[in-house]
């Protein structure tokens, strides 16, 4: 169930470097602008070993690395000068670790720390020196925000009961605390940034209105607690947001709903209190993760380059799979037809997501679908295998739509749905189930018919998958309780009753239905590699169906028809760590 545990938005790009200083071959001026013209910017690629989310300190010398090997997480320092990476917090196998933060003086640095498959986060603080961490705050769902003189610190705490969201402040210690300001959901507050002055508190806040989702950026005054949106632009996405050092403005990562839809995430100034926003990159890059040194003269993004490709492996004989494509861009879901070919989503002609079908080895390639301003994803057939159902994405708009096999005889089915829908036709083809999130913002179960009509709730708390004969549901699942974890439920797909529940499978986030619809398959990392496992539902084993040593990312796998084939897709990603110098 793609996303049910936790979802990590990160736009991807790619930079191309000659040499060690390199500049951006494009600019884009403003003259009001506190920000230096790319002219003067010099970015230089920093060699590192694991290039995952990274921060720099605020007086420049050091950069905090969140690091990933073997399904381990650590946290590293290193000096922005030199090559030797110093371990700060050592690796714990199966936690999350991230949210870092330095305090304003550089000599510490926060970090959020949580068990996978549970929502319940908290807050450390350790010495860049090392030592033992200090844990500060039980319950914290953001990476915090500190006061210009490191006394208070700011973060989001999500309340799952009441369905809302809380701004809180507190002390250094983790006590003291305050509420600024609360969101109902399905309204979101993102990760909180303190201003310069320490009057004011800028953050993210995610929302979605009948043109989809949409991010806006507010500011909240600390001591009367009013809010103000600062620009009334409504944002794509926004990653990263940043206050310069005078209170003028913040230099935020994203894209406005209203550029390009092709456009990828640039640089951007964004005047305060208010004022129009003005591009500061405008290339092809990606620019995503920014930091900025106290003086805002440096910063520093993560940035990556990511390639998939489709393998096909034969049923029971998991070490002669084969690559059948030979791509250099990104591949997405897939499924096969009745007669044993494969359709896919690809990126191949451009920037967008095209649905594309082709061979089990590789050949006789096809476009199915050619929009030049959209993408098309998640494909599924319907059970004769002469339609398919998948997602269309527009600037934050997804509509589940189907179409004819060849290609024609587009319609759309449901607009306006949620991120990893996983549109499924029942067995009787009737239906079209999928995942969208309800009026109160939780992520639900819902049927449309297939030739269009009415949506119909089918269960509330999702996201599910129905079973290849239609008579059950597998979905994830949490109660109320403040530090639960997630449980597999099976459900009745006629009554909605529950028929067992499972603990959820260590290590993935997504869980599919065997093909006999007597277990679940799911991709999940093990010892720094990623393989296939199925756990049986009516006795709770687990088997690891392949044993690949390797560490590239496996994400989507589809089975054949008979089950004797397996096709997925493998990525290769590459991240690279961008020093800008001159920024301001």
């Amino acid at each position: 169930i793609g996303g049910s545990i936790a979802v990590i938005l990160v736009v991807i790009g790619i930079v191309k470097f000659g040499g060690t200083p390199l500049r951006s071959n494009s600019f884009f001026a403003q003259q009001s602008s506190p920000v230096a013209s790319l002219q003067k910017m010099i970015f230089t690629k920093i060699p590192i070993s694991s290039a995952g989310p990274s921060f720099i300190s605020p007086d420049g010398r050091f950069i905090a690395l969140i690091v990933r090997e073997k399904s381990r997480s650590a946290l590293r320092l290193r000096q922005v000068s030199g090559a030797v990476e110093r371990e700060i917090v050592p690796p714990f196998d199966g936690f999350f670790l991230g949210g870092v933060t330095f305090s304003p003086d550089g000599n510490n640095i926060y970090y959020v720390f949580g068990e996978p498959g549970k929502l319940f986060r908290r807050l450390y603080r350790v010495s860049v020196l090392g030592g033992d961490p200090q844990k500060l705050i039980e319950d914290i769902d953001t990476p915090v925000g500190v006061s210009p003189d490191g006394k208070r610190l700011a973060f989001r705490r999500h309340i799952p009961q009441a369905r809302e969201d809380k701004l809180v402040v507190a002390n250094e210690d983790g006590t003291g605390e305050q509420v600024l300001t609360t969101k109902q959901a399905p309204t979101v507050i993102g990760g909180a940034k303190w201003s310069p002055d320490g009057q004011h508190i800028a953050y993210p806040v995610f929302d979605k209105d009948d043109e989809g989702e949409f991010t806006t950026i507010e500011a909240i005054s600390v001591s009367d607690h009013s809010p103000a949106t600062i620009t009334s632009e409504r944002w794509h996405a926004v990653n990263s947001i940043e206050w310069l050092p005078d209170k003028k403005g913040l230099v935020v990562t994203g894209k406005p709903r209203s550029a390009p839809f092709a456009d990828r995430s640039q640089i951007w100034y964004v005047p305060f209190p208010s004022g129009e926003l003005q591009k500061i990159t405008n290339d092809p890059n990606s620019y995503w993760n920014l930091t900025l040194t106290a003086d805002a003269r440096t910063a520093l993004v993560v940035q990556t380059d990511l390639s998939s490709n489709v393998w096909v492996v034969p049923a029971g004989d998991f070490a002669r799979g084969r690559q059948i494509t030979n791509n250099n861009s990104e591949i997405g879901e897939i499924c096969w037809t009745a007669d044993g070919r494969i359709i896919y989503s690809s990126a191949a002609t451009g920037r967008f997501y095209d649905l594309w079908v082709m061979n089990a080895d590789g050949t006789s390639t096809r476009q199915l679908t050619f929009t030049a301003d959209r993408h098309e994803h998640e494909p599924a057939l319907s059970p004769d295998g002469r339609q398919l159902v998948f997602i269309t994405s527009q600037a934050g708009l997804r509509s589940i739509s189907k179409m004819n096999i060849d290609g024609g005889g587009v319609k759309e089915l449901v607009r306006n749905v949620g991120m990893h829908s996983n549109p499924r036709v029942s067995p009787d083809s009737q239906w079209v189930f999928y995942n969208s999130r309800d009026e109160t913002g939780s992520i639900a179960f819902w049927k449309v018919p297939f030739d269009g009509g009415q949506p119909v709730k089918v269960k509330e708390k999702g996201p599910c998958r129905l079973s290849p004969d239609g008579n059950l549901f597998v979905c994830a699942y949490r109660d109320d309780a403040l530090d639960a974890p997630v449980k597999l439920l099976v459900a009745s797909a006629t009554n909605g009753e529950a028929v067992r529940m499972l603990d959820w499978p260590r290590g993935t986030n997504a869980v599919y239905w065997s093909p006999d619809g007597k277990a679940v398959d799911y991709v999940a990392e093990r010892d720094g590699f990623f393989n296939i496992f199925r756990l049986t539902l009516d006795n709770g084993k687990e088997q690891k169906l392949t044993d690949w040593q390797t560490a590239s990312p496996l994400w989507h796998f589809a089975w054949s028809k008979d089950a004797r084939q397996l096709a997925i897709t493998r990525d290769t990603r590459v991240d690279k760590l961008v020093l800008i110098q001159n920024f301001r």
